[in-house]
């Protein structure tokens, strides 16, 4: 399980559930961190994967789309609840009925 949250630093923090189960060996004269399975954990060794193509601070921006679409749902939502929904209300509790 892998979990990067967003932060305002240019890098990601790795906590317990990246390293509960590896041995980690942080090699600072080369810059790089190495992991390996504790003998009896029962992990699968780490395989090799692609370099990323684009920094993290990149990763998570959201598109013009995204904001579009959330500005719309917001404005459905609201003449739904204006020209619908209200009638509905303002007709079910009016208080010139008597009984």
């Amino acid at each position: 399980m892998l979990l990067v949250l967003p932060n305002s630093y240019e890098f990601a923090l790795l906590g317990q559930p990246v390293f509960q189960g590896y041995y980690s060996h942080h090699d600072m004269d080369n810059k790089r961190i190495g992991y390996a399975p504790l003998k009896n954990s029962g992990k699968a060794p780490l395989t090799y994967g692609d370099k990323p193509l684009r920094p993290l601070s990149e990763a998570g921006k959201t598109s013009m789309w995204v904001y579009f679409l959330v500005i719309v749902y917001f404005v459905g939502c609201f003449c739904l609840y204006w020209f619908y929904l209200r009638a509905l209300i303002e007709g079910q509790w009016d208080k010139t009925v008597t009984t």
